[in-house]
């Protein structure tokens, strides 16, 4: 038997740099309200992470850009560039990158490193089998600075979203010239700049790094002073040019300015590659995404980045693998965790599920990762399947278990994972493993054989579902699944715990999985089945005809959603979406999404793909995928209207519609992209209305004019985007006071205003409520709202803030539309111990009452 993800799933590469934005100029983007999006994850500002043993120990800080990572030590900085993979080509070494040093001659060496404005999020690194070697709760920073570079020059390096920026900071009466900057390539052997690069300056001012495949560049410096003016702050420009001395060093020439006031040299790195058609970066992999009750999002991927941490015994010394988890607040502003598995076999992690209590399970393949000593099987023989169970802050385990086989020439293999209302894992696999463990009274405890053991026609590649306790420490059940022939490619659960398994029936002239009575047909490649609750009986098994299958979501009543592909001959490739009743004797709907006519599916023509389905609790199906076709079908309330992707004939953009229970209407539907080349692999909801997708974006970025960046950026880049597709409040205003003084706690205090545009009245007392301020959600569960006679109160500890909370009726609010006037609301609150934000700058204000919300960017006043 084979099991596996669909092809299209495995094969998804992505880079963590520029995200996919929608701009507020571009015309393809509405002025609707409707739906809150956030693009986040690549456009997080970059942040450095405090070496505290993980990564080498020549450097204190290091970070990651837009195709390169940083690392920051006491003789300056290495920056090492993902590059292609034709090295012949390339000149360098096997690994495909390119290691810069940048250096400061004639710098004081005994500079004092230290990190500024830390962040929020902290990073975990559980490396290797061994705790001792793990990190957790290792600092980030906005910031590193450099004091005393030279004397009377500070170097401060930051981050503008993925591009690495840094400030030369000179003294009032300091030479300009006593800066020098030197570039050694690390990986080239001839040159200090290395086999075939050239160190000039272009006709903009860009200082240039150029080979025959991959250019560095610094922008044109901007120089500048300070002054105050009418009691604020302002620039003053000063020109400023790169001079290039002997080839190698590079100074700053500054014209005419106050040599009594403070300069500050700021230029800007860029990277970018050009490559041939099997040429790929060193990209990250996202594999998996999920959102807790909070609406916070969780992402799951893998990453050969250069900056990963390599720690002694515990990884290869080049080279670098590991898998991340990284969870980003619900408003996309913060990175709460970043967590960081390493291997020294190789392994990878494939599913990702979220508990309510924002607890995230991993599984995947692996055969030296970290397991806990309470777990159902510590060690592996050869490469087992892995599960794994993380705290709420991402910096420990509280399992990490293997599932497999005692025979070495055996293997198993996880590749997704779901989470019960118990915390229960449900594990859907492949083994090749004649012993591995099921048990007493499961539905097929003992492996399909296809002839005595040892035979030349024996062999054994069959599914499994393991059902494992919250502890991880033993099995509920588990169970073969079907034959050497069936190829099972998803999981789900309903609110019973019925287990839901998908995929594709190999079928003629082999042993096939046993079709039920009253199925609805028992023809074609694509099945459904059902497991009951306990593993011990099959509820149902159908086959559903000739559709490629990527993705399955069941409601809370026990009926299946599909998603996929039509591959009807002769027809345009079109998105389907089934929805099977309770017993699979009958199909609800089957809805195509896509062009209606016309060829079929080849290069040029119009073609939508499917890759992900989720569905509420109200019977609303949310597919998302990638289309080329002009004409898919959005609503007038998108986010975006417009198909931008060009050419269309070779390019896709990113669609998420959402379809109402019966199927036969869209109550949303939009594109989402970028010149280039989009595709959404998944799709989550929370219960709330928030849906978050996943994905790849492919931009061209042309970085200047000049020739030599003539050459576009093909990299794909991960996005992740949240919309909110629950009514918003018809009119929502805020006025928020924060406490952001170093000396004091972190606090907030906030009065918000808001209509529902109903004649309905909300119920708080049975809806969950989310306020949000800055980086920080607070979450309090329905029925945390107490009635009282002026309305509702909360007060306590929620998600680590001291909160106490008012809402009440309120007089309608000046100035809102007619249908604003009532019922209207006031919301008042106080709260201290998180993460809040600065009045420097606005900050994002959001209150979410079930699936009604409100959100407003509130410039924030100081806290008296």
């Amino acid at each position: 038997m084979r099991c596996s993800l669909p092809s299209t799933l495995a094969l998804t590469s992505v880079l963590m740099s520029p995200v996919l934005a929608v701009a507020a100029d571009d015309p393809a983007v509405t002025t609707a309200t409707r739906q809150r999006l956030i693009q986040v994850y690549g456009d997080l500002a970059m942040s450095f992470t405090a070496n505290q043993g993980q990564a080498d120990p020549r450097f204190a800080f290091t970070a990651e850009g837009s195709g390169y990572s940083v690392q920051l030590g006491r003789k300056g900085g290495e920056l090492t560039f993902a590059g292609a993979s034709n090295t012949e080509a390339r000149g360098e070494h096997a690994d495909g990158k390119t290691a810069l040093q940048l250096s400061f001659p004639g710098a004081n060496e005994t500079s004092t490193i230290s990190g500024l404005e830390r962040l929020p999020g902290d990073s975990n690194y559980l490396v290797g089998s061994n705790p001792s070697q793990w990190h957790t709760s290792v600092p980030n920073y906005a910031r590193v600075k450099y004091a005393g570079l030279y004397r009377g020059v500070d170097l401060v390096y930051y981050g503008n979203h993925r591009q690495l920026e840094f400030d030369f900071v000179v003294a009032p009466h300091v030479d300009v010239t006593t800066v020098r900057m030197e570039f050694k390539n690390l990986t080239d052997g001839e040159g200090p700049q290395g086999k075939g690069k050239q160190l000039s300056v272009n006709k903009q001012g860009d200082l240039v790094l150029g080979g025959e495949t991959d250019t560095v560049l610094l922008h044109k410096p901007n120089l500048y002073q300070t002054a105050m003016v009418d009691g604020k702050e302002i620039r003053e420009a000063v020109e400023g040019e790169f001079v290039v001395e002997g080839g190698e060093d590079v100074r700053f020439h500054a014209g005419p300015y106050d040599h009594a006031r403070e300069l500050v040299i700021d230029p800007t790195l860029i990277y970018s590659t050009y490559f041939g058609g099997n040429g790929q970066f060193d990209s990250p992999r996202v594999t998996g995404l999920a959102i807790d009750p909070s609406g916070d999002a969780y992402i799951l991927g893998f990453t050969t980045a250069a900056n990963f941490p390599i720690t002694p015994g515990a990884l290869k010394s080049t080279n670098g693998t590991g898998i991340f988890i990284s969870k980003i607040n619900r408003a996309g502003s913060a990175l709460l965790y970043s967590t960081y598995f390493g291997t020294q076999f190789g392994g990878s992690l494939a599913s990702l599920a979220v508990n309510s209590k924002g607890e995230a399970y991993v599984a995947g393949i692996a055969s030296d990762f970290p397991t806990t000593s309470r777990a159902y099987q510590r060690t592996a023989v050869g490469e087992a399947a892995y599960i794994a169970k993380l705290n709420a802050t991402g910096s420990g385990l509280i399992y990490g278990t293997y599932l497999g086989g005692s025979s070495p020439d055996g293997f198993s293999q996880a590749f997704q994972i779901v989470v019960d209302a118990q915390d229960n894992a449900y594990v859907l696999g492949l083994t090749g493993s004649f012993d591995f463990p099921t048990t007493a009274g499961a539905y097929e405890p003992h492996p399909p054989l296809t002839g005595p053991i040892g035979s030349p026609q024996q062999y054994l590649e069959v599914c499994f579902l393991t059902k494992l306790n919250p502890a991880g420490s033993g099995l509920v059940y588990s169970t073969f699944l079907g034959a050497n022939n069936v190829i099972a490619q998803g999981l789900a659960l309903d609110s019973l715990d019925n287990a839901y398994i998908y995929g594709s029936n190999l079928g003629a002239g082999r042993i096939q999985f046993p079709i039920s009575p009253g199925a609805f047909s028992n023809t074609g490649d694509l099945y459904l089945e059902k497991l009951n609750s306990s593993g011990s009986k099959l509820v149902y098994y159908t086959l559903l005809g000739n559709y490629i299958p990527s993705g399955l979501a069941v409601d809370p009543f026990g009926n299946a959603y599909l998603a996929g592909i039509d591959t009807v001959k002769g027809a345009p490739q079109n998105v389907f979406v089934i929805k099977m009743n309770t017993t699979g004797t009958a199909l609800d709907y089957v809805t195509l999404l896509g062009k209606t006519s016309g060829d079929k599916f080849a290069q040029l023509s119009q073609a939508s793909t499917s890759m992900s389905i989720a569905v509420d609790a109200a019977g609303n199906a949310y597919v998302t995928g990638g289309t080329n076709d002009p004409q898919f079908p959005v609503t007038p309330d998108a986010a975006q209207t417009v198909f931008v992707a060009a050419p269309p004939a070779y390019s896709q953009d990113v669609f998420l519609t959402k379809l109402d229970p019966s199927g036969a209407n869209l109550t949303y539907s939009t594109f989402l992209g970028a010149v280039g080349d989009s595709l959404a692999d998944f799709v989550a909801i929370d219960g709330k209305g928030d849906v978050a997708i996943a994905g790849t974006v492919r931009g061209n970025y042309p970085l200047t004019s000049d020739p030599i960046q003539a050459a576009h950026n093909p990299n794909l880049a991960l996005f992740v985007s949240e919309f909110n597709l629950g009514e918003p409040f018809c009119s929502f205003l805020s006025k928020v006071q924060l406490e952001s003084a170093a000396d004091k706690t972190p606090g907030f205090a906030l009065e918000s205003t808001f209509a529902v545009g109903t004649s309905t009245p909300i119920q708080a007392e049975t809806r969950p409520l989310n306020l949000t301020i800055g980086a920080t959600t607070m979450t309090i569960p329905a029925g945390g709202l107490v009635k009282n006679a002026l309305g509702y109160s909360f007060s306590g500890t929620v998600n680590g803030v001291r909160l106490l909370l008012f809402l009440a009726s309120a007089a309608p609010q000046p100035g809102a539309q007619t249908t604003c006037g009532t019922p209207a609301y006031k919301l008042t609150a106080v709260g201290s111990g998180g993460f809040f934000g600065s009045s420097a700058s606005p900050i994002g204000v959001a209150v979410a009452l079930g699936d009604d919300s409100g959100s407003a960017e509130v410039k924030a006043t100081g806290l008296n």
